[in-house]
């Protein structure tokens, strides 16, 4: 693991909440960094808010704190990425990608991935040991309704999946619900397309990736 650098707190900040949502859209994603920013006070360290000052240095104090908060030239949400990435992906093997999708208004899609094929998460040794799972399972192929049902909400939960939109309206939507089509989520081709090309999709067919790099 290379050295690296600690991240600003409210870097820290905007990218322990990118993790813990697993995927979100560039403009939840917009709204998470401008609340920070608004509100960096209530998560400023002693260091970056020291009230103490005499009143003549307490506006400039106020004003370093706030880009100390962020870290200098962190204006925009886009440079707050590029920031971290810098520190992140050398260090750690992670990087914050973005994904376009074609297919939902070219809404953009945010993730924390994991870039190394490691043998734990993503080399394809590791999944093909899934292809036979009735040499392994009692019951061979097997499984109630119930632990199926299970499984999917949480690959749904986890944003692994998601439903696909079956009529117009949110009302037909939910009387359609029963029939709602599952398909593979924003996260899935951010983080495992490589495996998705590998079982045969054609690579031309991925989404676009934004990569927040220098």
């Amino acid at each position: 693991m290379n050295a690296t650098e600690p991240l600003p707190r409210g870097q820290q900040m905007l990218l322990q909440r990118l993790i813990a949502k697993h995927c979100i859209t560039s403009g939840k994603a917009e709204k998470e960094f401008k609340t920070l920013v608004a509100n960096w006070k209530d998560y400023a360290s002693r260091n970056d808010d020291d009230d103490d000052d005499d009143d003549g240095e307490e506006e400039e104090n106020q004003n370093q704190g706030k880009v100390n908060f962020m870290g200098p030239g962190i204006n925009t949400l886009e440079d707050a990425f590029v920031s971290i990435n810098r520190q992140l992906k050398p260090g750690f093997g992670l990087e914050i990608v973005t994904l376009v999708d074609t297919f939902d208004n070219n809404t953009h899609y945010i993730a924390v991935i994991n870039t190394m094929a490691d043998e734990i998460a993503k080399k394809e040794t590791v999944f093909a040991k899934s292809w036979n799972p009735h040499e392994h399972l009692e019951g061979g192929f097997k499984l109630s309704l119930d632990h199926a049902t299970r499984v999917v909400g949480i690959l749904l939960e986890e944003k692994w999946l998601r439903t696909s939109l079956t009529g117009d309206s949110e009302k037909q939507h939910r009387r359609e619900s029963v029939q709602a089509k599952i398909e593979l989520a924003p996260r899935t081709f951010l983080e495992l397309s490589h495996y998705i090309t590998s079982l045969g999709f054609d690579e031309r067919k991925l989404p676009q990736f934004l990569f927040h790099r220098d």
